[in-house]
């Protein structure tokens, strides 16, 4: 009876109308997606309600995960959006290209939803990373990789007494 109710608390607590919870949708129900999926229904006092996935496999059109229904591509976002009232969009893909996630994002961003970006898969499995940390999308995202820092010292004393021309 102790494990039914546990159950019951972890699964269906995003029943209760008194509590004010985001509907978010998760873009990607690969590994990634699936870990944000997994903490946002079993960490206790989560203002999340997770309403689906987008993903761009055909193979994964119609299947749920974790009670929640893949809803198609990227191309699905702005009605599913509108469809399930989506608050939040979570972008849970760590092993895609810079184009990618700049489409994502633009595709994300005209829906007027708050976007956030998932940590790396890695992380997140490693335990050294939780859904808590979701953020904004930030360039290194864009670029799939560091930006380049200047040595601004270093150039202003190389330069300093000099004559450039800039065309």
């Amino acid at each position: 009876a102790i494990r039914v109710y546990a159950h019951y608390v972890r699964h269906y607590r995003n029943l209760n109308p008194f509590k004010c919870l985001r509907n978010v949708m998760v873009v990607g129900a690969g590994d990634a997606g699936a870990l944000i999926a997994w903490e946002l229904l079993n960490l206790p006092q989560q203002p999340y309600r997770l309403v689906g996935f987008i993903d761009d496999d055909p193979e994964k059109h119609g299947n749920f995960l974790y009670g929640a229904k893949v809803l198609g591509g990227r191309e699905q976002i702005p009605t599913a959006v509108a469809q399930l009232g989506v608050e939040q969009i979570v972008i849970a893909m760590s092993a895609v290209e810079g184009r990618t996630i700049r489409e994502l994002v633009r595709i994300c961003q005209a829906t007027k939803c708050e976007v956030k970006i998932a940590p790396d898969v890695y992380e997140l499995d490693e335990g050294r990373v939780t859904v808590h940390q979701l953020r904004p999308v930030q360039v290194e995202d864009l670029l799939r990789r560091p930006p380049v820092e200047l040595d601004m010292e270093g150039i202003a004393a190389y330069l300093a007494g000099k004559r450039v021309l800039v065309t």
